[in-house]
């Protein structure tokens, strides 16, 4: 499927793609704000064929009737491909308001799933290695998120305006690469991070992190 190829088409509500697709170009869906069915007979069901492996860059953006999106061996999620589907419930999982990127997946692109409001948690898998600049922003019902293993960099405001946030687990054995680590550092302190935590889990000085606190209880 081309790129662009029904961007802006606000008025269509059901499109089938065959399942023996395995390529779908930039910006095919963006705005498609009447979508409801894809490969679906129930509204709100979006199921991506499964020979698909790269989500490219705005594929969904502003499919505002999306509710449940379904997928296979997805290796890249491409910048604001779902930015403001904010009516989604389910992505790639059987719980709602859970994002689980499928087990594949090596990169997220930068605000990606921007304005998700109705997410609560977000299971990141072993292979994912970076996730872009804010990629969850505006995900103001999240309360969790999991990071695998293999997390190598996380870009600046990749949570920003996630007020929620109750737990933050990460598997990563090796500290990850933080484009703006002043501002992570106030982020994890937040949401109930302890120094120590921070100091071992993401191999940050800590100096640093006492000076941070200390600020943050100054302001």
């Amino acid at each position: 499927i081309p790129a662009s190829a029904f961007s802006g088409w606000t008025y269509i509500e059901s499109i089938t793609i065959p399942s023996t697709v395995t390529s779908i170009g930039t910006y095919a869906f963006q705005n498609c704000s009447g979508l409801k069915y894809l490969n679906s007979e129930e509204a709100g069901i979006f199921n991506i064929p499964t020979a698909v492996v790269t989500i490219s860059d705005y594929m969904f953006y502003g499919c505002s009737q999306a509710v449940n999106f379904t997928m296979g061996e997805v290796e890249k999620i491409g910048s604001n491909s779902f930015y403001n589907c904010s009516l989604v419930e389910y992505f790639n999982s059987e719980t709602q308001y859970k994002i689980e990127i499928p087990s594949t997946v090596t990169s997220i692109g930068e605000y990606a799933f921007n304005g998700l409001t109705l997410i609560k948690e977000v299971y990141v898998p072993e292979k994912l290695e970076t996730i872009g600049n804010g990629a969850f922003k505006d995900c103001s019902k999240l309360t969790i998120i999991t990071l695998g293993n293999s997390l190598l960099s996380i870009g600046e405001d990749a949570f920003k305006e996630c007020n929620n946030i109750k737990k933050i687990e990460s598997k990563a054995t090796k500290a990850p690469i933080i484009e703006n680590e002043d501002q992570f550092i106030r982020f994890l302190l937040k949401y109930g991070a302890t120094h120590r935590e921070i100091n071992e889990g993401m191999d940050i000085p800590l100096r640093k992190i006492q000076s941070i606190s200390k600020e943050i209880k100054e302001e």
